[in-house]
C-alpha cells in the first residue's frame, strides 16, 4: 500500500490564521500545543493528555503522562447527566457528541464539544506572570429544559521527576501527600529523588489545585476514583457520582472534583480552575486572586496582546498566502516556545526522565528570541557561556536550572553553535562593543567575549587531521554519524566548513573593531581549511561528506549508500568555498535531493547497519539521520540555493517543508501538526514517506524563520545596517515587508519583474536613494519607507 495516497482531514485554520481548528479527535498522532510563560509550562494534546512542569522538566514534573499510554492520563472534566457520560476532551471516555473541536490558539487552547442542546467550552491558559495554569469551564443551555449536569475535573499527579515513577513506581508513590486547606487541595512529596544534586531532602514545592465553584466533594486517591478492574474511560466514581473526600498519605495521587450545576433554558455557568506552584506561603494566600473573574480576564487578554504582538511584528505579504500566513504567525510562535524548552525532557516524542538539556540545540535556539527578544537573547548567550570551559570546550549538554555542564564531552561541533548565535546577536544589536565584555567560563576563567569565541575556534582547530580537516570524533551536527571517527582519523567536511565560517565571521567582526586575540592565526586557519575542503572535499560534482576511520568517503560520487550529504553543499557555499563549485554543489543536491517533499539530509539511506559508519545505519530508512527530510538541512540547504542566486529552487526547498503546505498537499498522512515543524520528514526511499514526526521541538524552526526573511526575501542584519539583497522565485513580483531593526521600522516595499531572482538596482529611503544596499540604522523609534527595485 502507498501510505502517502491516504489523506483525511484533520481540521483546518481559522481566516484569521491565528488558530487551528481540529474538527477530528481520532489522530494517528496527538497534535499539541505549548501554554507557557517560559518558566511554568503545559504541554497539552488536543483531547487534554500531556505534561504540565515547572522550570526543569522532569525535576518539576506535575502531572503523570506518557506518550505510549493512549495519550493519557491527562486534564480531563467528565461531565454526567443522568446516566450518559462524555467528556469535552472526547478522551478517555470517547463518547459521540453532536459536535466536537478543539481550537489550537496562541497560548491557548479552548474544546468546544455540544451535547443535546447543551454547550460546553474547555479552556487551558497558562498566564504570562503567574506560574499556574487554568481550566476553565462554560456551560450554555441552548435546549429547551432544566438542565442538571454533574462535572468532575480529574488529574493524576506525578509530583516530581519522570525516571524513579518509572524504574519503581510502586515505591515512588510512597512519598505523595495530598491534603486539603481549606477549599484548597495540595500535594507534595516528602522525598525528592535528585540525590546526585539534592540529597535527602523533600520535593521544594507544592501543587495546588482550587476552583471558584463550591465543589460537592472531593478525591486524592486513584485507586478510588477509577475502581477496580476498571480505567479512566469508566471510573467508578463518576458512574456512581460519589468521590470519597479522602486525603493521600502515599498512594497513587490525584486531584478530582464534584460539581453540580443546575442550568435553566438559555442559561449560562462557567467554573474557573487553577493548578499551579506553591513555593511559599505567600504563594498559597495569593490563591483567591488567582481565581477572580477579573484576574483571569485581564490574564487572557496580557497573553492574547502578547502574542499578537509578536505576530503583528515582522511581518511580509508575498503572492503565496500559505508562506505568508506560517512565517508571519506560528513559525515565530515555535520559535518562542523552542527558545524557551528546546531541548529539554518536555516533549512529546522525549520523555524519558533524563534532565540533560543539549547544548547545540539550546544553543541554536537562541536564534528564536531574534529580532524581538534581544534582552532574553543576551541573557541566554550569557548562560551558554558559563557552560564553556577557558579551553574552548563544552560538553554535551547541561542541567539547565542547575547550571552545571552534564559531565559528557560535546561533539566536535557542540561549542561552535553558540559563537554562530553570537554572530547574529551582534548583527541585529548592533552591539560589537560586547565583544570586550568580560565573560566567566565554566571553570571560573574571565575573559572577553572576543576571547572566549577565539579559544572555541582554536579548540576546534586543534582537533584536525594531518591533512588540515576537522575530525569526525564521535560525530559532527550529525550525532548518528557516531562510529566513523572514534579512531581519531575519520574527517568531517561539514565540522570543517562551520570552522571555516566562524573565522570568516570573526575576521569581519575583527576589521571592524580593532584590537582582538588571535587575529593572525584565524587568518591563517581560515586559508588552510579552505585549501583543504578544495584539496581534499571536492569530489567533481559536490563535497563529500567526510571519511571514517580507514579512509574510506563517505558521500562521495559512486557510493552505493549515501551517495550525497546536502549539509556538505550549504555549508560549503555558507562558509565562503569556491563560488563555481559550490554552484555545481548545489546544483547537484538540486537534482539528486529535493523530493517534493523537502530537501533529503542525503540519498541513498542505509538499509543495513555499518559498524564503521554508526547509528544513522540502524535507523529505518527514511527516518531520523537515515536519509529522511531533516529541517535544519533543509533550512540551510534553502540558505545555499538563496545564496548562489537560485530563487525558484530556494523557494522551492522552503516551501516544500512548510506544513500547513505538508498537510494540505498530503491530508493527514503528514501526521504531525499544520501548524508547527517537525524535526524531519520520512525519506523517499521508505514506504511511510512524507510523514511528519518529532514535532515541536526542533532547532529548525528559528533557522526556517531566518533563512526566510534574511536569504528568500534578502532583509537580513549586518554589522553596518539592514542589507537589502532579495532573491525570489522569478514568477513573484511585488512583495511588501515590515521590519524592526535597532529601535526603529522599516516598511520595505520590494518591486520585481517577472523573470528575475535577483540583482538590487537601487534601495530609496524615505524618498531618498541610498548608496549601496545596506541601510543605515535610524534607531530613532519611527517608520520608514524602504523602495526597493530589482532588476
Amino acid at each position: 500500500m502507498n501510505h502517502a495516497q491516504e489523506t483525511r482531514q484533520s481540521g483546518h485554520f481559522s481566516e484569521d490564521g491565528l488558530e487551528y481548528v481540529i474538527t477530528n479527535p481520532r489522530l494517528e498522532l496527538p497534535y499539541i500545543n505549548y501554554l507557557t510563560n517560559g518558566r511554568y509550562c503545559s504541554f497539552i494534546t488536543h483531547t487534554g493528555g500531556g505534561y504540565s512542569f515547572w522550570k526543569q522538566p522532569p525535576a518539576y514534573g506535575i502531572n503523570m503522562w506518557a506518550p505510549a499510554l493512549n495519550n493519557g492520563p491527562g486534564r480531563f472534566v467528565y461531565l454526567k447527566e443522568g446516566d450518559d457520560i462524555w467528556t469535552p476532551n472526547w478522551m478517555p471516555v470517547r463518547a459521540d457528541a453532536d459536535s466536537w473541536l478543539c481550537r489550537v490558539g496562541m497560548g491557548y487552547q479552548r474544546l468546544e464539544v455540544e451535547m443535546r442542546g447543551l454547550k460546553t467550552w474547555l479552556s487551558y491558559l497558562v498566564p504570562l506572570d503567574a506560574d499556574l495554569e487554568y481550566w476553565i469551564l462554560h456551560f450554555i443551555n441552548e435546549s429547551d429544559k432544566p438542565r442538571r449536569i454533574e462535572a468532575y475535573p480529574f488529574v493524576e499527579l506525578l509530583l516530581g521527576q519522570h525516571m524513579p515513577n518509572i524504574i519503581s513506581y510502586y515505591s515512588n508513590i510512597l512519598f505523595n501527600r495530598i491534603r486539603r486547606a481549606g477549599d484548597v487541595l495540595v500535594g507534595e512529596k516528602t522525598y525528592w529523588n535528585r540525590e546526585a544534586y539534592a540529597p535527602n531532602r523533600e520535593w521544594p514545592i507544592k501543587i495546588f489545585f482550587a476552583s471558584t465553584h463550591k465543589y460537592d466533594s472531593f478525591e486524592t486517591l486513584r485507586d478510588r476514583f477509577i475502581g477496580p478492574g476498571r480505567d479512566t474511560a469508566s471510573p467508578l466514581a463518576v458512574v456512581n457520582g460519589e468521590l470519597s473526600n479522602s486525603e493521600n498519605d502515599g498512594r497513587a495521587a490525584i486531584f478530582a472534583h464534584k460539581y453540580t450545576i443546575d442550568l435553566e433554558p438559555g442559561a449560562q455557568e462557567r467554573i474557573i480552575m487553577a493548578m499551579g506552584v506553591l513555593e511559599n506561603e505567600d504563594d498559597f494566600d495569593r490563591i483567591p486572586y488567582h481565581l477572580k473573574s477579573e484576574t483571569y480576564e485581564e490574564r487572557f487578554e496580557a497573553c492574547n496582546r502578547y502574542w499578537l504582538d509578536i505576530a503583528y511584528g515582522d511581518t511580509v505579504f508575498t503572492p503565496d498566502y500559505q508562506v505568508d500566513r506560517f512565517v508571519n504567525i506560528w513559525n515565530k510562535y515555535q520559535a518562542r516556545v523552542c527558545f524557551w524548552w528546546y531541548r529539554s525532557d518536555g516533549s512529546y516524542f522525549i520523555c524519558s526522565g533524563n534532565e540533560t538539556w543539549g547544548y547545540r540545540d539550546s544553543a541554536q535556539c537562541i536564534l528564536g528570541a531574534l529580532p524581538r527578544f534581544l534582552d532574553d537573547a543576551w541573557e541566554r548567550i550569557r548562560f551558554h557561556i558559563s557552560l564553556v570551559r577557558s579551553d574552548g570546550s563544552v560538553d554535551q549538554g547541561h542541567i539547565h536550572d542547575l547550571r552545571v555542564p552534564s559531565g559528557l564531552a560535546g561533539n566536535i561541533d557542540v561549542a561552535m553553535w553558540l559563537p554562530i548565535s553570537i554572530f547574529y546577536f551582534l548583527k541585529e544589536s548592533g552591539r560589537l562593543d560586547l565583544v570586550d565584555d568580560m565573560v566567566t567560563t565554566c571553570d571560573g576563567v574571565e575573559m572577553t567575549l572576543a576571547e572566549l569565541i577565539y579559544r572555541i575556534i582554536e579548540n576546534v582547530w586543534q582537533r584536525r587531521s594531518p591533512r588540515n580537516l576537522v575530525l569526525m570524533e564521535k560525530g559532527d551536527w550529525n550525532d548518528a554519524i557516531n562510529y566513523a571517527g572514534r579512531k581519531g582519523r575519520g574527517e568531517s567536511t561539514m565540522a570543517s566548513e562551520q570552522l571555516l565560517y566562524l573565522c570568516n565571521e570573526y575576521l569581519e567582526i575583527a576589521s571592524l573593531t580593532p584590537g582582538l586575540p588571535g587575529v593572525k592565526s584565524v587568518g591563517k586557519v581560515a586559508r588552510a581549511l579552505s585549501a583543504a575542503l578544495e584539496k581534499h572535499a571536492w569530489d567533481g560534482e559536490w563535497y563529500i561528506r567526510g571519511t571514517n576511520d580507514e579512509g574510506e568517503i563517505i558521500g562521495g560520487k559512486g557510493n552505493p549508500p549515501g551517495e550525497i550529504f546536502a549539509n556538505a553543499q550549504s555549508w560549503a557555499v555558507i562558509a565562503g568555498l569556491d563560488s563555481e563549485r559550490t554552484k555545481t554543489a548545489m546544483e547537484s543536491a538540486r537534482k539528486r535531493l529535493l523530493t517534493g517533499k523537502g530537501c533529503a539530509l542525503f540519498l541513498p539511506g542505509w538499509r543495513e547497519p555499518d559498524p564503521d559508519i554508526g547509528i544513522i545505519t540502524r535507523f529505518a530508512v527514511g527516518t531520523k539521520e537515515n536519509a529522511a527530510i531533516f529541517l535544519h538541512a533543509t533550512a540551510w540547504a534553502t540558505m545555499a540555493w538563496a545564496m548562489v542566486g537560485d530563487g525558484d529552487t530556494a523557494m522551492e526547498s522552503y516551501r516544500q517543508v512548510l506544513p500547513n503546505v505538508r498537510s494540505r498537499e498530503d491530508g493527514d498522512l503528514y501526521q504531525s501538526e499544520p501548524y508547527v515543524y517537525a524535526e524531519y520528514i520520512i525519506g523517499p526511499e521508505s514506504e511511510y514517506f512524507g510523514e511528519g514526526s518529532h514535532s515541536w521541538f526542533t532547532g529548525g524552526a528559528a533557522w526556517q524563520w531566518h533563512v526566510f526573511w534574511g536569504h528568500i526575501l534578502g532583509i537580513r542584519p549586518t554589522h553596518r545596517g539592514l542589507l537589502i539583497d532579495p532573491c525570489l522565485p522569478k514568477e513573484w513580483e511585488a512583495i511588501t515587508a515590515r521590519r524592526w531593526f535597532r529601535d526603529a521600522i522599516y516598511e520595505i516595499e520590494i518591486d520585481k519583474p517577472i523573470g528575475v531572482c535577483k540583482g538590487v538596482k537601487r534601495v530609496i529611503v524615505d524618498g531618498r536613494e541610498i548608496e549601496g544596499n545596506v541601510i543605515p540604522p535610524h534607531g530613532d523609534g519611527e517608520a520608514h519607507r524602504v523602495r526597493v527595485e530589482m532588476e
